[in-house]
């Protein structure tokens, strides 16, 4: 059951207002004990796209992907290979950092390591 001012996501999509399965809304009613509920939908403006009553099953809990996402980031790129040495990059949540080394020589291998800030 959902309380007023919880975060939740739609289940499917509401084409009459361009809304999609996944949008965010927030809960500004709770009727008759959780049988429906008021949610609002707002642009990035501030705006209200919408505002509509909708039943248990239209909703369900808000789940931030950007930090589960964020949490569980460790690419391995490849850049590939320029004048007999190869280039590799790691991307985490919280740093990037960038391996050359010669083809030649596992000797001559250098890392470079840059702090990844969120803005």
């Amino acid at each position: 059951m959902f309380e007023e001012l919880d975060t939740i996501e739609l289940t499917h999509d509401i084409k009459e207002y361009d809304l999609k399965e996944g949008d965010m809304g927030a809960i500004v009613n709770v009727y008759n004990d959780g049988k429906a509920y008021e949610v609002e939908f707002v642009a990035p403006n501030g705006r209200t796209i919408a505002l509509l009553t909708l039943m248990p099953e239209d909703i369900r809990v808000y789940t931030n992907k950007d930090e589960y996402v964020s949490r569980l980031f460790n690419a391995p790129i490849s850049l590939g290979t320029v004048s007999s040495m190869t280039f590799d990059a790691i991307v985490n949540n919280d740093e990037l950092r960038i391996t050359t080394k010669t083809l030649k020589s596992k000797i001559d291998k250098k890392e470079f390591s840059y702090p990844i800030i969120p803005l």
